[in-house]
């Protein structure tokens, strides 16, 4: 299945991205707004717990790929004649090999489809998931624990964001910190990181 990430994977990861913030703000300047920083220092306060509490449920985890995105897929020709690979060139050690399996849909919905798309498919594409999880014998795991689950992962975009805005250019990474934040703001993720 993979290695569960343990608390102090879990504070490393938010506490690298946190490191980064500050340096992302400096390559933004005026287009980072009060507000928007607000957020981030709330996610960073509140987010950390949520994910422990989740991981320390040890319930519904799996192995995840980490970096989902079309790039990394590799389609058949032929449709209904061959199965579709997943593959990957890099994968940073700070990515969890285990962890809701919903992680991966949500990484890519949230960072690579424009508001617009996503709020048109996001939820019958949810549904739909969801149904093949049931058809496939996954119980005791209700629509509302999918939705928190993809909802808690759509923060970690925030942190790919941050993550990528040191190292690449920005016409790479600030499209999907755009992305990220719409959906954070979307899907009223910050009442998870309150409630």
């Amino acid at each position: 299945m993979g290695i569960v990430p343990t608390e102090y994977d879990i504070r490393r990861t938010v506490g690298h991205a946190a490191c980064q913030l500050p340096r992302m703000a400096d390559l933004l300047g005026d287009r980072l707004s009060p507000r928007r920083r607000w957020m981030f220092e709330r996610v960073f306060a509140g987010h950390t717990q949520e994910l422990v509490r989740r991981v320390v449920s040890g319930k519904h985890l799996t192995r995840v790929h980490g970096d989902a995105h079309v790039q990394n897929f590799f389609f058949p020709r032929d449709d209904g004649t061959g199965k579709t690979k997943i593959i990957d060139w890099y994968t940073p050690d700070w990515v969890w090999q285990c962890w809701a399996g919903v992680s991966d849909l949500a990484y890519m919905v949230v960072r690579f489809w424009y508001p617009e798309r996503r709020r048109w498919l996001e939820q019958s594409l949810l549904e739909r998931y969801f149904a093949k999880l049931q058809a496939h014998g996954v119980s005791e795991y209700n629509y509302d624990d999918l939705w928190h689950d993809y909802r808690l992962a759509a923060i970690l975009s925030l942190y790919v964001a941050i993550e990528e805005a040191v190292r690449v250019e920005a016409w790479k990474w600030y499209p999907q910190l755009e992305k990220a934040i719409r959906a954070f703001e979307d899907l009223k993720c910050l009442e998870l990181l309150e409630g």
